[in-house]
């Protein structure tokens, strides 16, 4: 009997000596699982610091297929202090499509005269987009950002599309935008037709302070006229009626007299 303790005795002190306790600070010493999900699609800032935000030349869009979808994902950054960038709507209209291995402009916005196949450069793209903006009103597809600032254009066909403010005034201005679907991404060599957007905006400018007109006569202000105003010809002409009074009566006193 004796020696079967022994035996479960040290069993249990094998046991208890193979496990190695481990502290909550070795615990926080352990690397962490750094994968985590990377945002999908290409980002453009068309303030210029990232992304591509030309369209794509012609022997790509030969390439480009047309049964697929994209989305569109602005994201508003901070504007001036007092502005919220929540709740700011903005308008998707669909400009342009891909045919023969081109961007054709939709039939409402061949007044425009814009030529999106010539256009090279990312200030190119900017003058583009003010110009068809300025075209016609905006009536397509409409989403307004939530509080942080951000909102998602889904399931949209192949082509070229103006993004633009239809309700900013309590943001800074923003400028229209042209985005492709798909875009081409210079970084992973592949054509990627979920965009996430950063437009561009500006500040307001503060409103004048309206100063007062100035008055041709120094210490007047314009206005009504003034009717007990100061007149060197009024007073004149009112000496020379009490002279006259005076004279009138003094000839009567005289003639009384005699």
């Amino acid at each position: 009997m004796f020696k079967r303790t022994k035996t479960w005795l040290l069993c249990m002190l094998i046991a208890v000596t193979a496990v190695t306790p481990v502290s909550a600070a070795e615990l926080t010493d352990q690397p962490a699982d750094t994968e985590t999900e990377e945002e999908s699609g290409l980002t453009v800032d068309l303030d210029g610091s990232e992304g591509d935000s030309i369209l794509m030349e012609d022997d790509r869009l030969q390439a480009v297929m047309d049964n697929v979808t994209g989305t569109i994902t602005v994201t508003l950054t901070d504007g001036k202090e007092g502005t919220s960038k929540s709740g700011v709507e903005f308008s998707c209209d669909k400009i342009a499509d891909i045919t023969g291995g081109e961007y054709v402009l939709t039939e409402q916005y061949q007044a425009s005269g814009v030529d999106l196949n010539s256009i090279a450069n990312a200030s190119d793209m900017e003058t583009a987009a003010q110009k068809l903006a300025e075209t016609v009103q905006p009536s397509g597809l409409t989403a307004t950002t939530s509080e942080d600032g951000t909102l998602v254009f889904q399931d949209l066909e192949v082509g070229v599309y103006l993004l633009s403010a239809t309700n900013d005034d309590n943001y800074d201005e923003v400028t229209p935008a042209l985005v492709a679907i798909p875009t081409w991404s210079e970084e992973t060599g592949d054509m990627v037709y979920d965009i996430n957007v950063t437009p561009k905006h500006t500040e307001r400018p503060d409103e004048p302070v309206k100063e007062p007109e100035a008055s041709e006569n120094p210490g007047t202000t314009n206005g009504a006229p003034q009717t007990n105003a100061y007149s060197p010809v009024l007073l004149y002409f009112g000496g020379a009626a009490a002279i006259v009074v005076i004279l009138v009566i003094a000839n009567f006193l005289f003639r009384k007299k005699r």
